[in-house]
């Protein structure tokens, strides 16, 4: 994409099962960087009383300071000489200065054979290519880049239209520039074809502050001067600001940017459900007493989804930290969920609204039973039964999957079993049945549980059973 910039977006109509797979904001910000997510300061535009006029001098002067100017080169030869051809320039954004790293976009650098950096204070450095992600067209560079500053970031999550922003930026080549404009919409969808390979993160700020050729990569800052997004793309006829431009929210941001630091890639996930977008008015709208989510209509044997007690059926409303209203909301969740780490999820069975608890594993693992987070004892793996919100129906520790010939089968214990009691100890968690287990006395675990209605007791040896944590 000349320029660094990506024009011509179509919206694509979104049809997928979301089955062994891959948007948006996930868990918690964990990362180095950290989001600002205070909202009790005021913000009043300052006054300059030397020249009379409100400005946003002094707040520009701090945020220009963590945005660098990105320069590639593209390697070719000709006969025995081998030349250096320009291939555009973007953005970039500084988000540890001490380590030299700097966030933008991929397409910003994604023909590059050399990449530099150029700070305010002029001088170009290379740079070396950390990691990206083509799915939230993000890349992380490192440069040892001196007079630089760390960016503040701010949630983007607490955004909301009509707020005040400014773009910072290298359009066309120019020094750096200012534009500013207003929040026009948060959450903006339907700008991927994610029926296709070409899969990706579908959330967006759009804004009308001026954005051009050169300005991909670089900060979307809020008035107090915080990055609340990653300028990325503009809607154009004409490679012109028409005041359809787009920047992906810093929340993605960051989660992108601890992965691409950690593991030079992003790890996608394998949740294992199958769903489509609820309709409306539907029977199975009107009895969950909701209009949006996602209902589940199969989940894989063995899956994260299967462990954490999700059924065909059940309407997904929330996971993580967002609202899933359709199959994008649900896709945008799983692009950025990392492995083997707890996600609330919350669903609507018939008229009980319910808190699960799933753990996504390494998308190379789906297909394999045993690859579902969960806790594996006696032969079997469970999981915590469903929290109502209501507080109301049994707790335990559900059997999400049993092992062939294991002390369990043999004992008859079935799936989908509550063990509700332990050698007379009551068990409310996967956790509790380890630790009785872990201290019965000769081996031998009496259980109580509940199936289809109905109480049943169990005598299950624990011998030749071992406990581990997946």
């Amino acid at each position: 994409m000349m320029g660094g910039i990506r024009e011509g977006v179509v919206a694509l109509q979104i049809k997928v099962l979301l089955a062994s797979a891959s948007l948006i904001l996930a868990a918690p910000i964990t990362s180095a960087q950290v989001l600002e997510t205070d909202r009790s300061g005021v913000y009043s535009v300052p006054f300059d009383e030397i020249r009379g006029v409100h400005t946003y001098a002094e707040m520009v002067r701090s945020a220009r300071r963590s945005v660098v100017r990105i320069n590639t080169l593209r390697a070719s030869e000709s006969g025995s000489e081998r030349r250096s051809a320009s291939v555009g320039n973007g953005t970039g954004i500084v988000v540890d200065a001490p380590a030299g790293l700097i966030l933008t976009n991929h397409h910003v650098i994604e023909n590059a054979d050399f990449i530099f950096i150029e700070s305010l204070e002029g001088g170009q450095i290379e740079a070396r290519l950390l990691g990206f992600d083509t799915a939230t067209d993000l890349a992380l560079i490192q440069a040892d880049l001196p007079g630089v500053e760390t960016a503040t970031f701010g949630d983007s999550a607490l955004v909301e239209t009509g707020d005040l922003v400014f773009a910072i930026g290298y359009p066309r080549g120019l020094d750096q520039t200012l534009s500013m404009g207003v929040v026009s919409g948060a959450g903006r969808q339907g700008f991927r074809n994610t029926s296709t390979d070409n899969i990706g993160v579908d959330d967006f700020l759009q804004t009308d502050a001026a954005i051009n050729p050169g300005n991909s990569g670089g900060p979307l800052v809020d008035s107090a001067g915080r990055v609340i997004g990653v300028n990325t793309f503009i809607i154009s006829a004409n490679r012109q600001s028409t005041g359809l431009s787009f920047a992906v929210p810093s929340r993605v941001a960051m989660t992108v940017v601890q992965q691409l630091r950690e593991h030079g890639r992003m790890r996608r996930t394998w949740l294992g459900i199958f769903g489509e977008n609820l309709e409306r008015n539907s029977q199975a709208a009107r009895n969950a007493g909701v209009d949006t989510g996602v209902k589940v209509t199969a989940i894989e044997p063995g899956s994260p989804a299967s462990v954490a007690g999700l059924l065909a059926g059940d309407i997904i409303v929330g996971a993580g930290t967002v609202r899933i209203d359709g199959l994008r909301d649900l896709f945008n969740f799983w692009l950025l969920a990392e492995p083997e780490r707890a996600y609330p999820i919350f669903i609507r069975r018939s008229t009980d609204a319910l808190r699960l608890s799933l753990f996504p594993v390494p998308i190379e693992q789906s297909g394999r039973a045993t690859a579902a987070s969960g806790l594996s004892l006696l032969g079997a793996q469970f999981a915590d039964t469903p929290v109502s919100l209501t507080g109301t129906g049994p707790r335990g520790a559900r059997v999400a999957a049993l092992e062939p010939g294991g002390s369990s089968t043999r004992r008859g214990l079935q799936i989908g079993d509550v063990v509700v009691e332990a050698n007379a100890s009551p068990v409310d968690s996967a956790e509790a049945l380890k630790s009785i287990a872990d201290r019965a006395e000769g081996g031998i675990l009496v259980l109580r549980v509940r199936r289809n209605g109905a109480e049943v007791v169990l005598l299950i040896s624990t011998a030749s059973a071992s406990a581990r944590r997946n």
